[in-house]
């Protein structure tokens, strides 16, 4: 179980787990999962960015003007990046173990997930998270108000994490 999987359940189960038989496949622009992981793989190195890159040529123009250039999604990608790696208080946290990979049972249910950077010594998970418009308004249905991003994806947080 991931977190991602458990929000699909919450939404449909029979979605989910049709999903999960190879049953269907769901219809979804994959560019903004793309783009998350183009950054990410910024920050875990240059060998891990470089095979990023490599491995998904489709981020590259193929014609017009920007032929063999980044598309304009990835563009932007690279403006984030140029943002966080000229702050020098991001470049001071943001150091530690880069997309380590967690596992473990809550209530019988095995899970896993991926922390982006894990600060043992300071008792902290950094998160990288790229969006749309965050001040883009969304339709909460089971509010019936409109909300932001965070509020929509289902991702404020509800957890607090303390060192043990």
């Amino acid at each position: 179980m991931s977190f991602s999987l458990y929000k699909k359940f919450q939404a449909c189960e029979a979605e989910a787990m049709a999903e999960l038989r190879g049953e269907w496949t769901p219809k979804r622009d994959l560019t903004p999962l793309l783009v998350g992981n183009y950054l990410h793989s910024y920050f875990e190195g240059p060998k891990a960015h470089q095979r990023f890159i490599d491995e998904h040529p489709e981020i590259i123009s193929t014609r017009g003007a920007s032929k063999g250039k980044l598309k304009k999604d990835f563009v932007v990608a690279e403006d984030m990046i140029n943002a966080l790696d000229g702050d020098p208080e991001f470049r001071r946290l943001y150091k530690g173990r880069k997309e380590m990979i967690v596992k473990g049972e809550l209530n019988g249910v095995k899970w896993m997930g991926k922390l982006d950077c894990l600060r043992p010594d300071h008792g902290m998970i950094l998160d990288l998270k790229t969006a749309v418009d965050l001040h883009k308004k969304f339709w909460l249905t089971d509010d019936g108000r409109w909300g932001n991003f965070i509020e929509a994806r289902g991702t404020s947080p509800r957890w607090r994490f303390t060192k043990s």
